[in-house]
């Protein structure tokens, strides 16, 4: 009777880590697909890119550069990147999209050659963080960080203020 109910009662976390790894399967071949969708040259996308001085107004002092891409393809997939190029510091960030909804993200940061990190996140159909890979050059571990959304918010903002200014001057 012991064993029945101990089975029961372990069936819930073995069935969630089962749908967790197929999850992450079905990522993985989402990813793939995004990715060569992405080759196709008609690709609907639309840019933004600022340079800020670290001196306001002073072209020759050093500049911090940040480019962000959208880009809609076919089957519902679509993808943001960010990237920032600082002083010392490169920081890119992708996020992949199906009918609008997050299932992964790749994020990478750099401070040249003494520090470098890759996190990726797998997210579950509502958008729910599920797996958080990672590496800081020691290989991928999983991390119980919440997920790294931040620069999305950041870009999906300029991104709608991008579009708005366009508005305006139509």
């Amino acid at each position: 009777m012991k064993k029945l109910l101990l089975i029961l009662l372990c069936l819930p976390m073995i069935g969630f880590g089962q749908d967790v790894k197929e999850r992450i399967d079905l990522i993985k071949k989402m990813y793939k697909e995004t990715n060569e969708l992405s080759k196709n040259s008609n690709d609907d996308c639309k840019e933004i890119k600022e340079i800020e001085y670290e001196t306001p107004g002073d072209v020759y002092s050093r500049p911090y550069i940040t480019k962000i891409k959208y880009c809609i393809y076919e089957n519902g997939y679509s993808r943001i990147t960010y990237e920032f190029l600082g002083d010392h510091y490169i920081q890119g960030n992708e996020y992949y999209f199906r009918y609008n909804s997050l299932y992964f993200s790749y994020l990478t940061e750099s401070t040249g050659s003494d520090y470098a990190s890759k996190s990726r996140q797998y997210f579950n159909e509502k958008g729910e963080l599920i797996r958080n890979l990672v590496d800081v050059g020691e290989g991928n571990k999983n991390s119980n960080t919440e997920a790294s959304l931040s620069n999305l918010q950041y870009c999906q903002g300029m991104l709608l203020l991008n579009e708005k200014r366009k508005l305006e001057i139509d």
